[in-house]
């Protein structure tokens, strides 16, 4: 029965919605926290969480070419930094939007008494729901297709769309 109510809302906010900001020339701009599954100790939340950072500008409608760039937060059991481009599709006009998207760079990580640094690959699949004609919520999770074994990150945050 949850379910079905949770389903019916979310149909009724998606219909009931506008249109958004990822028009070619748009701009975004995002701020997110994000939480790494630690495959040391198969935590879900592990001591590594850090801020991703990204900007986009949108090619064509719906679809838009950027950069990321994820940091550790202090008191992580490693500093870590990764950087690189990131491409996303879009899907729909309308406020609440799926998205699937692609990053690739490279990662640093400073451990104790040494440092690694490790190219990624990260696809990945998100929501995001413009509440605002250029402010909107999104939630995204990525999996590092290099690393082995694999590592999972989950990411919510803001963004901004401007022209």
């Amino acid at each position: 029965m949850t379910k079905k109510i949770l389903t019916i809302v979310l149909l009724i906010v998606m219909f009931a919605s506008g249109f958004s900001q990822t028009e070619k020339g748009a701009r975004i701009i995002s701020i997110q926290g994000n939480v790494q599954f630690d495959k040391e100790t198969s935590k879900i939340f592990s001591s590594s969480n850090g801020i991703k950072a990204g900007a986009q500008w949108l090619i064509k409608d719906n679809l838009a070419f950027g950069g990321t760039l994820l940091s550790s937060l202090p008191g992580a059991r490693h500093y870590s930094l990764e950087a690189g481009p990131v491409i996303r599709q879009y899907f729909n006009k309308l406020d609440i939007k799926p998205y699937l998207e692609v990053a690739l760079g490279m990662d640093y990580r400073s451990y104790h008494s040494h440092d690694e640094y490790e190219p990624f690959l990260k696809p990945g699949a998100g929501l995001i729901y413009w509440f605002h004609k250029n402010i909107g919520i999104d939630t995204n999770l990525n999996f590092d297709l290099i690393s082995s074994p694999a590592e999972v990150h989950w990411n919510f945050g803001v963004n901004v769309s401007f022209f």
